[in-house]
């Protein structure tokens, strides 16, 4: 699992280090390896429910760290959507039970 060779705190890590040291802002996506039944199952309900939004949204980078039995991904969503807080929720919904972050991107 990709999770444990590489965390996505190691790249955070990184991030700031070389931000620190040259000035220069970077963003690491290290992609995942395996698949699991959950994190896709999670994958079509998060599109599916993207599609109800607008066709514009996307997400990435849905991942489970072991470490601190979370999932994380990003939504991309366009500045001229003023709907962010909604998308949020409704994916914090469609989790359950489950901890996720959630990063907001816009394009």
């Amino acid at each position: 699992d990709i999770i444990d060779f590489f965390p996505k705190d190691a790249s955070d890590v990184m991030e700031k280090a070389i931000l620190e040291k040259t000035g220069v802002q970077i963003t690491l996506h290290p992609d995942p390896v395996g698949k699991s039944q959950k994190i896709e199952a999670y994958r079509k309900a998060v599109k599916d429910l993207l599609k109800g939004y607008d066709e514009r949204i996307s997400f990435h980078d849905l991942n489970y760290n072991k470490k601190t039995d979370s999932y994380s991904l990003d939504v991309v969503i366009p500045y001229d959507l003023k709907i962010e807080k909604e998308i949020c929720e409704d994916i914090r919904k469609s989790f359950a039970t489950d901890e996720v972050e959630i990063r907001v991107d816009r394009e």
